[in-house]
């Protein structure tokens, strides 16, 4: 199954090799990838260019229609509705969690880091993102850091390996072969998962 070992470094050469912007061009798409720092914000915060790409519609199960998968009048709209939230007197409330959170963070990476061994933070960051984001949007305490073998945990794995892995492979994009397939019977399955704790 795809990794994001196998994943970074194929980007970091390809990056080596053709520079910070470049064009890639598969199954019929073309795919602009954008590695310099001011590109991304550019691209970031432009009000402009808010159309996402073909494999955004590959998550809208799992995510739904909301901002991150969104376009045009319904991304403007519930961009206009969200931005309140992000005040800084609204985050201001939230630095307790975000402080707690990074604490947690921290201890792990000192226990897990201690032989200074090099390993991929990635799920650790996604693991400490989980839990700000269940303390603070949804004010459930998921413990996500800690107990990395609940469901929950587990389920977001699994649907983030299978997305990075279906991505990769233009025949499994259409979702009428993607669902017969196994990695798209367990898709399903921590869909399930997901969704149970969210609609809860």
């Amino acid at each position: 199954m795809f990794t994001s070992h196998g994943y970074y470094p194929l980007q970091f050469k390809l990056r080596d090799k053709f520079g910070d912007r470049y064009i890639t061009y598969t199954c019929g798409f073309y795919y602009i990838v954008l590695s310099n720092p001011d590109d991304i914000e550019k691209l970031l915060t432009s009000s402009v260019h808010i159309t996402k790409g073909q494999t955004y519609s590959m998550v809208t199960p799992w995510l739904g229609d909301g901002l991150l998968t969104s376009t045009g009048a319904k991304w403007q709209t519930r961009r206009k509705l969200l931005t309140p939230s992000f005040h800084f007197r609204i985050l201001e409330d939230f630095l307790t969690t975000f402080n707690e959170q990074a604490e947690i963070l921290i201890d792990i990476l000192r226990t897990d880091f201690k032989n200074k061994q090099e390993k991929d933070i990635c799920q650790y960051i996604t693991r400490c993102t989980l839990d700000i984001i269940a303390d603070t949007a949804m004010g459930k305490k998921l413990n996500a850091q800690r107990d990395i073998d609940s469901a929950y945990v587990k389920a977001v794995n699994k649907a983030c390996v299978i997305q990075a892995y279906r991505g990769t492979r233009p025949l499994l994009w259409p979702d009428f072969i993607f669902y017969l397939t196994s990695s798209g019977r367990e898709y399903n399955s921590a869909l399930k998962t997901l969704h149970a704790f969210t609609d809860n």
